[in-house]
């Protein structure tokens, strides 16, 4: 836990990031290319039939697709939280033989599952009696649910030193901390969402109601998988740095799981 204020945790997030784009350029990048790839995997089906095998076959890709693409931002994320917090750089690309990755990835599905449940049975309840309680619990699971992340995130970074699921640190170290670790959050993020708004609204525009022909579509999945990547960077740097400030449980099991391995 280090003394820093709310702008300092801002400054360090944006220049972090900044020298983590700088040192490992190649990675980014080459991450962005296979987030790319991913992403036009469903176009390559666009003109497939749509006999029971084809669409089981497409399913079944998509949802494949989805996993690598979860393991690949966790690469991303894993190599940021490191580079900050340890000033690793490139190498190795893949720390303690990818088990930060491995958990980061089962830590997205854990949190993903949760998050489907609690909004089903919302909007189940609403559909069932949609009176003004159901409406507004319905209206409160956006909130419950940025709440929730906000106070289980330090728990991201602590994964990628090498720590387990230590769910109960995590919650612990956000206590009381919510509402600043979420306009460091916010304030951080501003500049890159306006350029990224921006950017789709120019091509929204300029697009019309044209016909997108193929080229045009890898060349917006290539711009969004470099937005992508420097959204995760971005997002890596700030919550590494709001480790920094509030984490106090959390090194304390980095340096056990550490000791341990």
């Amino acid at each position: 836990m280090e003394s820093l204020s709310f702008s300092q945790c801002i400054r360090h997030a944006w220049h972090s990031a900044w020298l983590a784009v700088v040192r490992m350029p190649v990675l980014l990048l080459a991450i962005a290319a296979i987030y790319t790839a991913l992403n036009l995997v469903p176009f390559l089906f666009a003109a497939a039939g749509d006999d029971p095998g084809m669409l089981l076959l497409r399913a079944v890709i998509t949802i494949a697709a989805s996993l690598v693409t979860i393991a690949v931002c966790g690469m991303v994320i894993v190599k940021v939280h490191r580079f900050v917090l340890l000033d690793e750089r490139t190498r190795p690309v893949l720390p303690a033989r990818g088990a930060p990755v491995r958990r980061y990835v089962l830590f997205t599905l854990a949190m993903s599952v949760v998050i489907v449940c609690v909004v089903t049975v919302l909007i189940s309840l609403y559909q069932i009696s949609p009176t003004g309680a159901e409406a507004l619990g319905v209206l409160l699971v956006y909130p419950t649910v940025v709440y929730i992340l906000m106070r289980l995130s330090l728990l991201v970074p602590a994964i990628a030193l090498g720590s387990g699921f230590e769910w109960k640190a995590a919650w612990n170290d956000s206590r009381g901390h919510f509402w600043s670790m979420f306009g460091v959050t916010v304030c951080a993020y501003l500049p890159l969402l306006a350029v990224i708004v921006c950017a789709a609204f120019a091509f929204a525009f300029s697009a019309g109601d044209r016909d997108v022909s193929m080229p045009v579509v890898a060349l917006v999945a290539a711009v969004r998988g470099v937005f992508t990547v420097l959204w995760l960077v971005l997002a890596s740097s700030t919550l590494s740095w709001l480790y920094r400030r509030h984490a106090q449980e959390l090194p304390r099991a980095v340096t056990a799981a550490r000791g341990r391995g």
